[in-house]
């Protein structure tokens, strides 16, 4: 079942550091190997977690819009972002073009629950101004 599902691997690292970016792209080509998936695409990028708008997400987000990915695959949700908000939004938006977020370790991340935690933090927001 698994090797018709077309994943993206999402690799990122704060601090420039190619063994560390590697060694997070190794685990996931493996893993999507092990588990049959097809790897369509794999993005590892320096770049800080505070924000969600970088170059290597905006490819993610074109693919999925176009349909080519099932699943966003990433070591951690940390690595899309470490701001509780848009990791919600990002999950809500794939969601929406019918891709997942899955981590080896944890499984699908997210979804479904992100629409209701992302109304949630809306409304924190609204609170706070």
């Amino acid at each position: 079942m698994n090797q018709h599902k077309r994943v993206w691997i999402y690799c990122r690292v704060a601090n420039p550091d190619t063994m560390a970016l590697e060694k997070q792209k190794q685990l996931l080509v493996d893993y999507s190997e092990q588990q049959g998936f097809e790897i369509v695409g794999i993005t590892a990028e320096t770049a800080h977690g505070s924000s969600i708008k970088r170059h290597g997400m905006a490819d993610v987000f074109s693919a999925a819009s176009k349909q080519w990915i099932d699943i966003l695959l990433v070591v951690n949700p940390d690595r899309i972002t470490r701001k509780t908000s848009e990791f919600l939004d990002c999950a809500k938006k794939l969601n929406g073009y019918g891709v997942e977020i899955l981590t080896p370790t944890s499984g699908v991340v997210g979804l479904p629950e992100a629409d209701f935690y992302a109304r949630i933090a809306g409304i924190a927001k609204s609170m706070n101004g």
